[in-house]
């Protein structure tokens, strides 16, 4: 694996195996997965390493520009306070491939944990996030 996009592929192959994500490369260190109510943003710029939802449902809760972008850690969070604390230490700034690997393999592994309801569809934990803000 000599990219960012070559580990998010591999990590998360998941999205597309198990929940029909299909995969959109838009270069060496950005990759989105898109399903017709979920899009995953993964990105690596500026020494982090972002994975986004983007809900593409429009609610009352959920409106655009606002409300339908959510970070993984945050989403994980919601499902289980406690969750993060098992996470190994990542360096302030993630500026090697090994780095971005170790962190890519914790960030798929907490979500094959709690985002399956997610990956499947299910949008009740964004309009709760939502609705905290």
């Amino acid at each position: 694996m000599n990219t960012f996009a070559d580990l998010v592929k591999n990590l998360f192959a998941f999205l597309e195996a198990d929940f029909q994500f299909i995969p959109e490369n838009t270069d060496e260190n950005r990759v989105e997965y898109k399903s017709p109510h979920l899009h995953v943003l993964f990105g690596w710029y500026k020494g982090e390493i972002d994975v986004d939802f983007y809900v593409q449902a429009e609610t009352e809760i959920l409106v655009p520009y606002r409300t339908r972008m959510f970070r993984l850690y945050e989403v994980v969070r919601c499902y289980d306070k406690h969750a993060l604390e098992s996470a190994p230490r990542f360096p302030n700034y993630i500026t090697t491939l090994d780095d971005c690997r170790r962190e890519l393999k914790f960030a798929a592994k907490v979500m094959r944990a709690y985002c399956a309801d997610v990956l499947n569809g299910d949008i009740a934990v964004f309009e709760k996030l939502a609705s905290r803000s």
